[in-house]
Parts: C-alpha cells; sequence; structure tokens
C-alpha cells in the first residue's frame, strides 16, 4: 500500500508514492518511469506519469505514521486506503478464528488493535497537518466498517474476500504448506 500525495505547484504535478518499507516496490516504479505497461481493468493501458507531460515521480522511504515532508510544505494531499495500515501488531488476534479486527463480534477481542487504530490516526492526522501549507488540503479515503457490519470483501453481495482467505489460508495449512507462526 502506498499514500499518495499530489502537490501542485504551478501547473507542475508531483506525485509523491509514500512507501510502506516491508512492500516491494519494483513493479510501481517500473510503471512510474515507462519501463513496465499497466492495463486497468477493462484492459486499457494505464498511462505511465511521464506520459502526461509535466508530471514527476519522487519517492518517500518514511512511513505515514510519521511527518513525510518538511512543514508547510505540502498544498494537496490525498491519500486512498492506506490508513488500515497499524504502526505496530497488538497481536491480540493471533491464535483466534479472526483474522481481521472488522470481523470481530465482540469489542474486546480486538480491542488492542482499535486502541492502537486510535492512536495511530491521531499521529497521521497530526503529522499530515503539519506538512500542509497555510491554506492546504488533505483528502483521506479510508476503509470503513458500516451499521450493518459491512466493509471491504464482507458485504450481503457475493463471496466474503474474508472467508476466501480463510479457506485458502486453511488449506495451505493442511497441505502443511504454511503454519500459524509464518
Amino acid at each position: 500500500m502506498f499514500c499518495m500525495y499530489s502537490i501542485l505547484c504551478k501547473l507542475t504535478s508531483y506525485y509523491i508514492l509514500q512507501l510502506i518499507n516491508s512492500n516491494e516496490w519494483q513493479s510501481v516504479f517500473n510503471h512510474a518511469l515507462g519501463l513496465k505497461s499497466v492495463s486497468d481493468a477493462y484492459n486499457q493501458p494505464i498511462p505511465n506519469p511521464y506520459e502526461l507531460g509535466n508530471v514527476f515521480v519522487e519517492a518517500c522511504g518514511v512511513g505515514f505514521h510519521n511527518q513525510c515532508y518538511p512543514s508547510n510544505s505540502i498544498d494537496f494531499g490525498v491519500s486512498f486506503t492506506a490508513m488500515h495500515w497499524l504502526s505496530r501488531f497488538p497481536s491480540s488476534l493471533k491464535g483466534s478464528e479472526y483474522m481481521h479486527a472488522a470481523r470481530c463480534p465482540e469489542d474486546s477481542i480486538a480491542m488492542p488493535e482499535k486502541e492502537q487504530a486510535a492512536r495511530d490516526w491521531k499521529n497521521i492526522l497530526h503529522a499530515r497537518a503539519r506538512e500542509l501549507a497555510p491554506g492546504g488540503r488533505f483528502v483521506c479515503v479510508n476503509f470503513s466498517k458500516n451499521k450493518n457490519g459491512y466493509f471491504l470483501g464482507q458485504t450481503d453481495v457475493g463471496a466474503s474476500m474474508w472467508d476466501s482467505f480463510q479457506s485458502s489460508w486453511d488449506e495451505l495449512k493442511t497441505q502443511g504448506l504454511i503454519d500459524e507462526g509464518m
């Protein structure tokens, strides 16, 4: 996952990829630099940023839980689906039947994860606030759970992504290819 900032400076755009250091980013950079072609869900080519003209790509290896850019330097920041990553993992779900706090029927089971998420959210917002220039704006599109218990991959329409994950991982465990310690 990454947190993407688009800094608008006159007519020049910068796409800044904020990285989580445990991920492999070679394919992202290969696309950004025009070395790898990428298509969308309709098999339409997605232009690399340089094909758009007057666009530049930059990467930051600092995790988004901390301040990533100088204070007062970002005019417009955007983040898509990045804020669900915790800065540390309480592991209260390890050994339970639940792989995600959103699937837990009782708040008490996942309370350490939820408390960590609240601390992280506060730190993330403070860091982004320091980075924003006066009058700057930050847009964050985040995963959420509604009052019916629906969230990404878990609705009453179609298969549950989480059930599919669990079934696949259970099969790999049965085959001896993985264990809980992996």
